[in-house]
């Protein structure tokens, strides 16, 4: 059955299951510190936490000007939503006009 199929892959493959559904940035620390503000939705069915996130700047023309990834050491419980608010990514490229989040994996299965 399609639904047993779906559960089953929601439980092996959690990672295909989480979703950044918000996402901003602003400057802190004089301009220069890059803080990230973003919530990521679990529709899996295991609680994950270690959560590593790409964050990309890009200049107003939309080229790349750079990268940034870390792991943030929070739990999303299956189901649930969390809101990660400022966090500091370090400096962030001159002329960086957008910055896009990205999900990249986790690195512990809570339960």
């Amino acid at each position: 059955e399609e639904k047993a199929r779906i559960e089953l892959d929601k439980t092996t493959n959690p990672e295909k299951y989480i979703k950044v559904i918000n996402t901003s940035w602003e400057e802190g620390g004089f301009g220069t510190v890059a803080l990230a503000t973003f919530t990521l939705k679990n529709e899996s069915l295991r609680d994950v936490g270690d959560i590593e996130m790409k964050f990309t700047f890009k200049g107003e023309s939309g080229t790349i000007l750079g990268t940034e990834q870390k792991v943030i050491p929070i739990v999303v419980k299956k189901g649930q939503s969390k809101t990660v608010r400022k966090e500091n990514l370090g400096f962030h490229p001159q002329n960086a006009a957008t910055m896009s989040t990205e999900f990249v994996s986790f690195k512990k299965l809570m339960d």
